[in-house]
């Protein structure tokens, strides 16, 4: 029989927020079991690294242009193939439990079944909340309000995460004729930034505030995004950061435990894979939320473990969150969908050959005053940012000597910044990018206005706010439901 496979996707985990990343603070054991039973691919990056945008691109396969898909109010068409109906083709039983973000009528793009709603809203109507007075329930899941709610407490992220994974354990206890593959999409470490209490306690004071990124290099595309970098904003801001990843882990540890009770009743074979949509500035540059291409915001884990993974392997080749539908239809003979951007990593994760001269590529829209659409090369240790209308403006990083990216040197390398920048001038033309999220904007304010029915989503408890005591840096955000 094919292999089962147990695919968990977190939202706004960042790479550097694992142990087995080399982060000495954060206690994530049962990602740190995972990699040490598995491959790493140390450097995987979002191809665009905004929740909607990031997840159809990796189900679909294809750039984010290339499907219209640069903003969280996006659909993927449903006559696109991803590689979930790939496997459904294939006679796999594909189940969907807890967060997908899928926006619009279906809800499904190759699942055939789903154990628990999104905690997002999931049709276009939720366009016409405006104001802080009309904001939805899980409030603190717009990037401009993401500090000013804070603390140790509880809160619907929490509270969601904890019903997706009492229900995937559930679901594993069962027994089924046919292949598995189980989605679990847990919404942690995604602000609002709070915390179980204990666990914000514990890393309040332990946190290393990031200044060293406060100074240097800052593309005018920020100019009007919200920064702060007052300590006490950062510090609470990364301490229940790194307590919600370590719920995060404490929930995977469940959920692993369930599998491999599952395969070891059913005398089975499965694969695992850990990814997350994108990471969180969580400070860094005085930035919070996503949509930059600081390593912070793009670079996410990738991690494969089971049966036929070379065991404590770390693969430093760059990888892109497109490469997931290629690789996981190649090892499940399943048909591949057409018109792939990404590529098979199997020769990577069970070979010997490396692919560092691959450049790798993301993509973002900015709306921050004109609107702009940026890009992003990756090649070894270089990475190249353009955004369009800003001529003159092109920024070359080297991540081996300037982790936080603060000094351009473009200047210095201009062959490399000329190499990354043809790749990206090859794509489709921003022009034409922005004149398509035009349309689609328009049709969207048609759509916003007629009534819709959001059938799967979660159904979050009654009377459950955000609690964010003391210690709390901003002003608490009272949730209606």
């Amino acid at each position: 029989m094919p292999q089962d496979i147990l695919f968990l996707i977190s939202d706004q985990h960042s790479y550097r927020l694992m142990g087995n990343a080399g982060n000495q603070i954060v206690r994530t054991p049962c990602l740190d079991r995972l990699a040490a039973e598995g491959t790493v691919m140390r450097d995987c990056y979002a191809a665009c690294p905004l929740c909607v945008p990031s997840r159809l691109t990796m189900l679909s396969g294809r750039y984010a242009s290339s499907i219209k898909a640069l903003t969280n109010d996006a659909s993927l068409h449903p006559d696109t193939a991803t590689f979930v109906h790939s496997l459904n083709a294939a006679g796999y039983d594909t189940t969907l439990c807890g967060r997908m973000h899928f926006i619009g009528p279906d809800q499904r793009h190759g699942f055939t079944k789903r154990l628990t709603g999104d905690i997002t809203p999931t049709t276009h109507g939720r366009r016409k909340r405006t104001g802080t007075d009309a904001l939805p329930w899980n409030a603190g899941r717009i990037e401009h309000l993401a500090i000013r709610c804070m603390g140790g407490g509880d809160s619907t992220v929490l509270s969601y995460d904890r019903e997706v994974t009492d229900a995937a354990v559930r679901y594993l206890t069962g027994t089924y004729e046919r292949p598995q593959f189980l989605c679990v999409g847990m919404y942690a470490p995604h602000f609002p930034y709070v915390a179980p209490k204990e666990l914000f306690d514990y890393y309040y004071d332990r946190v290393h505030l990031p200044e060293a990124s406060y100074e240097g290099d800052m593309h005018p595309v920020f100019q009007k995004k919200l920064k702060d970098t007052d300590p006490e904003t950062v510090r609470a801001a990364m301490a229940a950061y790194y307590g919600m990843t370590e719920f995060l882990d404490q929930n995977i540890g469940r959920i692993l435990d369930a599998w491999e009770h599952y395969l070891a009743a059913n005398k089975r074979e499965g694969i695992v894979i850990y990814v997350s949509d994108h990471g969180d500035m969580n400070g860094e540059h005085g930035f919070y939320g996503k949509n930059t291409f600081y390593e912070a915001s793009v670079h996410v884990p990738m991690i494969f473990a089971g049966a036929g993974i070379p065991r404590g392997k770390e693969v430093c080749s760059p990888v892109s969150l497109l490469d997931l539908g290629p690789t996981i239809c190649r090892m499940t003979d399943a048909p591949l969908p057409p018109k792939q951007d990404g590529r098979c990593l199997s020769d990577l994760i069970c070979g010997t050959i490396t692919e560092e001269d691959r450049i790798v590529v993301s993509e973002v829209s900015h709306r921050f005053g004109a609107s702009s659409i940026g890009r992003m090369a990756i090649w070894r240790q270089y990475k190249y940012v353009t955004f369009s209308g800003f001529d003159g403006e092109d920024r070359l990083y080297d991540l081996a000597e300037d982790p936080y990216e603060t000094r351009n040197v473009i200047r210095d390398h201009p062959a490399v910044a000329e190499r990354l920048s043809g790749v990206l001038k090859a794509m489709k033309a921003p022009d034409l990018v922005l004149a398509e999220l035009a349309e689609q904007k328009a049709n969207l304010d048609l759509i916003s206005q007629c009534r819709q029915e959001g059938a799967e989503e979660w159904a979050c408890p009654k009377g459950l706010a955000t609690e964010a005591p003391e210690p709390m840096i901003a002003t608490k955000i009272e949730l209606s439901f």
